[in-house]
């Protein structure tokens, strides 16, 4: 027979389970549960962007969880939203939207799709001198471009890389752009060169 106290003691456990069982649960409810396209009415033209680009990025975090609920392509269609909020000469928030839309088609491999939300992007940026945006366009434009067998593409990109390289920028970006021409170098045997920037 059980003493009281193990008998106490055996529900406790069971409690403190039962609460953490609740607590996994319930603090852990899927993003999507929570996503709801927020409400621009009434909101300026600024404020509006911003909460439509912190929604992008909530959405794009849902997406990449591959629920049914929402998926890759329907954050493709939140993003290209921002797209058609932007006003025509706004190049910053189109180019970041576009950006976005272009780095989503490359992660569901529709790679024709991709390059072309990348180019727009990029010559976006590069229209506005956003340096370390259009840098990170270049990076997946030379993967869109390899992927796809675009090589003549891809040197033009590499080309315009390496023009930059001497550019004052800051440290991560400088390392994105080196990793770029290290790979391109080395899948065409360039290995000192390779070498050279890694």
């Amino acid at each position: 027979m059980r003493s009281p106290s193990t008998i106490v003691l055996q529900f406790i456990k069971k409690q403190k389970f039962s609460l953490f069982l609740l607590v996994f649960l319930f603090g852990f409810v899927p993003s999507y549960a929570q996503l709801q396209e927020p409400d621009l009415t009434g909101k300026a033209y600024d404020e509006k962007l911003t909460i439509w680009l912190d929604y992008c990025k909530k959405a794009v975090r849902v997406a990449a969880e591959g629920k049914p609920n929402f998926t890759r392509l329907m954050f493709i269609d939140v993003a290209k939203k921002g797209i058609s909020l932007s006003k025509q000469d706004d190049l910053k928030n189109i180019a970041q939207f576009q950006y976005i839309v272009g780095r989503s088609f490359q992660e569901i491999k529709k790679l024709d799709s991709a390059i072309f939300y990348l180019e727009a992007a990029f010559e976006k940026y590069k229209r506005i001198k956003m340096h370390k945006e259009e840098i990170a366009a270049m990076q997946f434009l030379n993967y869109a471009y390899y992927q796809t067998g675009k090589f003549t593409k891809r040197d033009q990109i590499i080309n315009q890389l390496k023009a930059k390289l001497n550019q004052p920028v800051d440290l991560r970006t400088k390392s994105v752009m080196t990793s770029i021409l290290g790979e391109y170098s080395f899948n065409n045997d360039a290995f000192e060169a390779a070498i050279k920037y890694k």
